[in-house]
């Protein structure tokens, strides 16, 4: 399918919208998640004493979210008022990482505590990302949405690259609690941000036909609602799959990198979080020109070469096991630059063919729809890797996973739909 478009309209400015507030507090909320992510491993190797297997199994509960509540949490976010959703997340988050500091701090935390914790936030961060799939077409013109992703996922390229920065001189310095602390604060900073900006008008919602039919049968019928309309983008079934394959192989990778580079590649926590330097500045230059490179190349061919790249990159990621300390830090972190920089263009293109091509009352459902797909292989590709390390070990583990990026490649390569889409339908 080959989609065209007039030239654009200027874009209307985002100042005065609301949104730079709902940034701000995404933005620190990410940066919190960030950190814990890498923290965790670290807490597991370093307080827990966990072996790779244990602690692929904290990593995978963290991830595995998306694979039992993502399609409810898109019908949810839907038909729920979203400024209420997104306070009630905040707050149950913040309570659940208050709850991980007490233990931590009184000796008491255990690994399936702290993999029952994190597969809770990640339900809840589930919910908070569902509803803000809505939240930002609510607050921005339609025809500066290409610039207010570049902004979101600018922020996260940021927030996942420098938490982790962050995280590792602050382990070294004021240990994990102090870590835990600043991210069960960033919640609630994140929903006073929110306070008083317009998101929070409740869907219309067909009472009667939701009575006659019975709530769960609605509820059904609304997520097969979601998979029927993004199956009818073919761009967009192709981008999920190669997306899906791609989160797979990294949480794969992620799985078991916290244990790699501190065991094989002998790296300190101080340096393991420098290794993400790097990516946070091609990350924001990523989303500076992600609009350019989109209008010049064609939505569908920028999407294929990044997944090409990263292909390219993955295979270059075991050559650190050649090596250790700085120098396995450099290659580790030029790989996972070249990972950052294609990765943020592609959410921008993804998140923003999603708010153009789909109606606003079922934006939360295709989001949903699509982390189901995407995001619930993660806890599958982290107990892959984690199984692997035990049977085979670390490096053929990153070995393997890092291969399997190409796969992601192919399937743009074999695409023609997705080679030809060049430009969303033009503004309404």
């Amino acid at each position: 399918m080959t989609t065209t478009a007039d030239p654009p309209r200027p874009t209307a400015p985002l100042r005065g919208t609301g949104f730079f507030r709902l940034w701000i507090g995404d933005f620190v909320s990410n940066t919190g998640s960030s950190m814990i992510t890498f923290i965790v491993p670290v807490i597991g190797v370093t307080v827990l004493g966990l072996s790779a297997v244990q602690v692929s199994w904290v990593v995978a509960a963290g991830l595995a979210a998306p694979l039992f509540v993502a399609l409810s949490a898109g019908v949810v976010a839907d038909r729920a008022d979203r400024t209420l959703l997104l306070h009630l997340c905040n707050i149950g988050r913040l309570a659940a990482f208050v709850l991980v500091l007490v233990l931590l701090l009184a000796g008491s935390l255990t690994w399936p505590i702290l993999a029952l914790v994190l597969f809770v936030v990640g339900a809840l961060t589930l919910l908070y990302e569902s509803a803000m799939a809505a939240a930002i077409p609510a607050v921005v013109p339609a025809r500066s949405l290409v610039r207010a992703n570049s902004w979101i996922e600018g922020g996260l390229s940021v927030t996942e690259s420098a938490g982790p920065a962050g995280a590792g001189a602050l382990l070294s310095a004021l240990g994990a609690p102090f870590i835990v602390a600043i991210n069960a604060a960033t919640y609630l900073f994140s929903s006073i941000m929110l306070v008083g900006l317009p998101l929070g008008r409740r869907p219309d919602v067909d009472e009667a036909a939701t009575s006659q039919r019975g709530i769960l049968r609605e509820h059904l019928a609304e997520i097969a609602l979601g998979f029927r309309l993004i199956w009818r983008q073919a761009p967009q079934r192709v981008v999920l799959l190669a997306a899906t394959v791609y989160n797979f192989f990294d949480s794969w990778i992620l799985a078991v990198f916290a244990v790699y580079a501190l065991q094989i590649l002998d790296m300190s926590p101080t340096l393991l979080g420098l290794v993400f330097v790097l990516p946070v500045v091609v990350g924001i230059v990523g989303s500076v020109f992600a609009d350019r490179v989109t209008r010049a190349a064609g939505l569908g061919k920028t999407l294929t070469a990044s997944f090409g790249l990263i292909a390219v990159a993955g295979l270059a990621l075991p050559l650190a096991g050649l090596t250790s300390g700085v120098p396995a830090a450099v290659i580790v972190s030029v790989v996972f630059a070249v990972f950052e920089i294609c990765i943020v263009i592609n959410l921008i293109i993804g998140r923003t063919m999603r708010q153009a091509l789909f109606p606003a009352q079922h934006l939360s459902k295709v989001a949903g729809t699509a982390r189901f797909v995407s995001w619930g292989v993660d806890p599958v590709g982290a107990l892959a890797g984690g199984a692997v390390a035990g049977l085979l070990g670390l490096q053929a583990s990153v070995a393997i996973g890092s291969a399997g990026f190409v796969v992601c490649a192919l399937i743009c390569l074999s695409s023609p739909a997705l080679r030809a889409f060049r430009a969303l339908p033009a503004d309404a």
